[in-house]
């Protein structure tokens, strides 16, 4: 069984893996970190976890098999400097990092370290992505010239903004 520590809990997709890791068998959600308090405590609370505002503690345990970074997105890289070298794996919400010096700096960790890595972003690996791949690579839609494809959600017609948690998307100098 893997046992996942969360690094924050301020993204708005963190319910949705915390309910994935409870709904199998083989993960295990042991610690939370989070550098706000009472979100972090409101969901280690939540999903039976230990919670911590200590990182380099979470960083320690020898009980953590991997690690997800679901914070405000211009900390990301401040995570990554601190858990790649730790040489356990990660997965890093997306935005990856907010720069393309900060990605240059994350990856030159990563070769450095051998971490394994993984991104939030799932859209290449969905259903419908990979049956148009397979459509271009077969040939059977023709030459392509060009490709449009936006994915979006109603996140701010549907009010998710509001809440304290994952209000910090509105803010520039968290949100990148």
């Amino acid at each position: 069984m893997a046992n996942l520590a969360l690094l924050s809990a301020a993204h708005v997709h963190t319910k949705g893996f915390l309910r994935n890791i409870a709904e199998h068998d083989d993960r295990n959600l042991v610690a939370i970190y989070d550098d706000v308090t009472d979100r972090g405590q409101r969901f280690a609370d939540e999903n039976g976890a230990e919670f911590t505002a200590d990182l380099a503690a979470v960083l320690a345990r020898d009980d953590v098999d991997g690690f997800i970074i679901c914070s405000e997105n211009t900390r990301h890289l401040e995570l990554l400097q601190a858990t790649i070298p730790v040489g356990k794996p990660i997965f890093c919400e997306k935005p990856f990092t907010t720069s393309a010096d900060e990605t240059f700096a994350a990856l030159e960790l990563i070769d450095t370290h051998g971490t394994i890595v993984h991104m939030g972003y799932f859209q290449p690996f969905s259903a419908p992505m990979q049956g148009a791949i397979s459509y271009v690579a077969t040939g059977a839609l023709g030459t392509i010239t060009h490709a449009h494809y936006r994915n979006a959600h109603h996140a701010a017609y549907g009010r998710w903004f509001d809440s304290d948690d994952v209000n910090w998307f509105t803010k520039s100098d968290l949100a990148g």
